[in-house]
């Protein structure tokens, strides 16, 4: 996956959610995940208000 999709995918999430009025943002915060390998990033998370 490239950076422009992940974009493209937050962009569509988040105006789904401006329509059915559910209020949130985008945080970049270490989540504590185990990535399964070393191609794997952790870029960013919705949090609902």
């Amino acid at each position: 996956m490239q950076i422009l999709d992940i974009g493209i995918a937050m962009a569509q999430f988040e105006l789904a959610c401006d329509e059915l009025e559910i209020k949130g943002r985008w945080k970049v915060a270490d989540p504590g995940l185990e990535l399964p390998n070393s191609v794997t990033e952790y870029m960013v998370s919705w949090t609902q208000d």
